[in-house]
């Protein structure tokens, strides 16, 4: 088991910038002997999950993982119940839209739309970016175990901007906001000059698993227009978790 691990450390590894390793550079990330760590990338190799460039001589993921990855979304109900609404949702808010799952105490992008000529916060399926300055994170944090924020904040948070929460305490009364309103706000946390609003999306079970969000520079986004675009956000996110067979609390 431990070697069948460390074989899949060097999938992780590739996942990672720069993206192409040299065997010493695998061994040195690994910890491990050249020769037990060559065996592992010729396994992956023989596999079609790694492949060597011929030139550079560097290791890097192969189109078969890519395939073996996006496996993860072609049986995702979140991903196949949230994208019909996601256009919609960019169409009638504008910006960008999003949808993200958590994952390891991080958000994981599943799925970016844009408008033509948009790049302000673009994001790649499969990356994974922070919850602690993202309004994906912070809307999929407020409704998780209240545990989650000491566990995230048990390890320095950095600070991508002024405006960065970097303290569980200050996380705790954000979250108080996010749920007495029902949507997050990314207030240029992690990019300057970029608004996110951001929705959860519930499982059947009402735990958070998942957010869309649709992100504008300030320009765009301004106070005035946060509360009509969280309107529509919410809407999408209800609407997707409804599918997820989540059903909101009946109000008296």
């Amino acid at each position: 088991m431990s070697s069948t691990l460390r074989c899949l450390r060097v999938l992780d590894i590739l996942a990672e910038p720069p993206y192409e390793l040299s065997l010493t550079e695998i061994v040195a990330r690994l910890k491990m002997v050249k020769g037990s760590a060559h065996r592992m990338v010729r396994t992956l190799c023989e596999a079609g999950l790694v492949e060597q460039d011929v030139r550079s001589r560097l290791y890097r993921l192969s189109p078969k993982s890519f395939w073996v990855g996006t496996a993860f979304l072609r049986h995702s109900a979140v991903y196949q119940a949230a994208l019909p609404l996601m256009h919609s949702m960019m169409e009638r808010a504008g910006g960008m839209a999003h949808l993200a799952a958590w994952h390891e105490r991080a958000l994981m992008y599943l799925h970016t739309i844009s408008q033509p000529g948009e790049s302000h916060l673009f994001a790649e399926i499969g990356e994974r970016w922070p919850l602690h300055c993202t309004g994906l994170g912070k809307a999929m944090l407020a409704y998780r175990e209240p545990r989650e924020i000491d566990l995230l904040f048990a390890v320095e948070r950095t600070r991508f901007t002024a405006n960065t929460i970097t303290t569980g305490d200050a996380m705790k009364r954000e979250v108080a906001r996010i749920r007495a309103r029902g949507y997050a706000v990314d207030d240029e946390e992690m990019v300057q000059g970029v608004r996110c609003v951001a929705a959860p999306i519930f499982q059947r079970d009402g735990l958070a698993v998942a957010a869309v969000s649709v992100s504008a520079p300030t320009s765009l986004l301004t106070d005035q227009r946060i509360a009509e675009c969280a309107a529509i956000v919410c809407e999408a996110a209800l609407r997707t978790s409804m599918q997820l067979g989540f059903r909101p609390p009946v109000r008296e």
